[in-house]
């Protein structure tokens, strides 16, 4: 055995010991993990975070575990949903159209996709499309009468004149 050996042998030990020699043997993520209060041992690394961001995600897809961190409010919605709940911003004015529909939240929930897809391009009901925005200012005209009316409503320079 050279000195060298010797003197690493000795040291190997040493600083096992500066931990408190309770982690002798281990692998260095588990002692990281119990450096980070022993709660962790023989857990992967990603349980590891979770379980430092309040061990309440265990077991979790990725996606959901983010949910969750954002007030754990998306359970058993559709991804849609989740997809727009996600994109924050869509509430806080940076997208203003979408933040505007689901303030009328009423209109996605129970109705057909196109006046879904009418809602979310809010240019219709600020100038843009005035056919459109007169004609949902006329609600009862869309809801529960025949289609001909309804395109009657839509061709808005048939009832002006």
């Amino acid at each position: 055995m050279s000195g060298t050996e010797g003197e690493e042998q000795l040291i190997r030990p040493l600083r096992a010991g500066v931990r408190q020699s309770a982690f002798e043997g281990k692998h260095m993520w588990s002692v990281r993990a119990e450096e980070r209060q022993g709660a962790f041992e023989g857990k992967h690394m990603w349980s590891a975070r979770a379980y430092e961001r309040q061990g309440a995600f265990e077991r979790k897809h990725k996606w959901l575990v983010r949910a969750e961190e954002r007030q754990g409010a998306f359970e058993g919605k559709h991804k849609w949903l989740v997809r727009a709940e996600e994109r924050q911003g869509a509430f806080e004015g940076k997208h203003k159209g979408l933040a505007r529909a689901y303030e009328r939240q009423g209109a996605f929930e129970g109705k057909h996709k196109w006046l879904a897809r009418a809602y979310e391009r809010q240019g219709a009901f600020e100038g843009k499309r005035k056919w459109l925005a007169r004609a949902y200012e006329r609600q009862g005209a869309f809801e529960g009468k025949h289609k001909w009316l309804a395109r009657a409503y839509e061709r808005q320079g048939a009832f002006e004149g």
